[in-house]
């Protein structure tokens, strides 16, 4: 929950409420209407008709109740965002002036002060950045794994593999990351209800990532799912694509077109005609094509075709 209101909500009385509270504009039934907004928020809302009712007919006890809300008794930060909105709402119709303004500055600075990730637009409009876009992706995404212990353990698997990026960016790092990204994807994707119910009606069975994409129906555009297919064949390819290996197959093709430009006649000297790149694998005595001393007592052949085709 780090970056969100909800995680902070506790200090919000100190920050907000009780300094808005004491501004010279401020209502003494202000927290009547504010408790009677909040209630929309809780987990279980109070009866408008009854306890609500008896609350906030009375200033004091409607202070009590808004300053004893818990982050446990609300819904969420979707909920906590949209009440922060009704919030301003209702304060400016007690005052659309000054007090309307100090609550939008007290919550501008205690975004700040404990680094929400939101942007305060006014007259009162809470965003969130694309940091706290993806923070909230990963809170769901653990809430979501937590409740089965084989998502949980592929995403334990994932988490370690990012840690392990910070002090490791190789190859190996790399392809084990985007391994465990696409292992929990495809199980994730196994768990959906769409391919459950496809899977559990008989006949062919969904069980690649492709097929199970095309059985879901969330993908707000047929462009995104396709997107997510390539990835993940991009993904499954990626431990081909090394980048040592590729500059190594390039660099053996320079070599040997190196060769295949001599226009003389192929020499029985090993050091001429060899490629830098075998004279190397020659050296080291334990590669596939290295001359032994066996090898060597042997008297040379004929060559008759060209170098490369050795």
């Amino acid at each position: 929950m780090r970056g969100e209101l909800i995680g902070v909500w506790s200090e919000m009385w100190r920050e907000v409420w009780s300094k808005l509270a004491k501004h010279p504009d401020a209502p003494n039934d202000l927290f009547c209407e504010l408790f009677r907004e909040l209630n929309t928020a809780r987990n279980a809302p109070l009866d408008p008709a009854t306890t609500l009712a008896d609350i906030v007919d009375n200033a004091n006890q409607s202070r009590a109740a808004f300053r004893k809300t818990k982050a446990s008794d609300l819904q969420g930060e979707l909920a906590l965002v949209s009440f922060l909105e009704r919030a301003h709402e209702t304060i400016e119709d007690f005052n659309p002036g000054d007090l309307t303004n100090r609550y939008f500055v007290l919550v501008q600075a205690f975004l700040e002060k404990y680094s929400l990730r939101y942007d305060l637009r006014r007259p009162f409009s809470l965003h969130p950045t694309l940091p706290g876009v993806f923070a909230r992706l990963m809170r769901d995404l653990h809430a979501v794994t937590a409740q089965d212990a084989i998502l949980a353990g592929l995403m334990r698997d994932f988490d370690e593999t990012v840690r392990d990026l910070k002090g490791n960016q190789s190859e190996q790092k790399v392809r084990q990351c985007i391994a465990a990204q696409f292992n929990l994807m495809e199980a994730l994707l196994r768990h959906h209800p769409d391919v459950i119910a496809h899977n559990g009606a008989g006949g062919q069975q969904a069980n690649t990532f492709g097929a199970m994409c095309d059985r879901t129906i969330v993908w707000p555009h047929q462009a995104m799912k396709e997107s997510a297919q390539r990835l993940y064949k991009f993904a499954s390819d990626y431990p081909d694509r090394d980048v040592s290996a590729i500059r190594a197959r390039h660099s053996r093709v320079q070599s040997s077109t190196t060769v295949n430009t001599r226009k003389r006649r192929p020499s029985v000297s090993w050091s001429d005609t060899k490629s830098s790149d075998q004279r190397w694998f020659g050296i080291s005595g334990s590669a596939i094509g290295a001359r032994v001393p066996i090898a060597r007592l042997r008297p040379p052949r004929r060559r008759t075709c060209r170098r490369s085709s050795r």
